[in-house]
């Protein structure tokens, strides 16, 4: 069984500063997933400026735990929302499964099948379709998930943090 913790926030900056946050207070980066629509490709890549000023990709020299995310994201067409939607992270294994794929479900199905009841489901889809990014810790245990969830919530996400739990993937 695996535990994740997840909110969708309403841009990419505050996605990127919350997952930055879970880092700076010792979750694993290679923990931290992201889901949005693919129009957030480009922001999610885009790079910044570091700590002396010079341009740095996302993940490496700047740090960033987002842009390092975003260099292996996945395209999902399959889960019905126009454009597309990309992934990255543990979340992504789970996502490009052919149980969802196969189920038509699209992201509602996709977001209940990572344990989502299914009205904060419903919620979180229509925020990614509004253009929201989800960010998800993953845990080995709930014991984290209270401090996973604080974290996130400071972050001023347009969903609450759920915390849930979804087949090893």
């Amino acid at each position: 069984m695996n535990w994740f913790v997840s909110a969708v926030y309403p841009d990419v900056p505050s996605a990127r500063e919350v997952a930055d946050d879970l880092v700076r207070h010792g979750f694993p980066p290679e923990r931290i997933s992201v889901l949005a629509k693919e129009e957030h490709r480009e922001a999610l890549t885009e790079e910044r400026d570091d700590a002396s000023g010079h341009r740095a990709r996302e993940g490496a020299a700047a740090g960033g735990v987002i842009g390092a995310i975003a260099g292996g994201l996945v395209g999902l067409a399959s889960l019905g929302v126009p454009g597309g939607i990309v992934v990255g992270g543990p979340i992504a294994a789970f996502l490009g499964g052919a149980t969802v794929g196969a189920a038509g479900a699209g992201l509602l199905g996709a977001l209940i099948g990572l344990g989502l009841p299914e009205e904060e489901a419903r919620t979180c889809e229509q925020c990614v379709r509004d253009g929201g990014v989800l960010v998800a810790v993953a845990l080995d245990s709930p014991d984290k998930a209270a401090d996973a969830e604080a974290l996130l919530c400071r972050g001023h996400p347009c969903t609450r943090a759920h915390v849930g739990s979804f087949g090893s993937c």
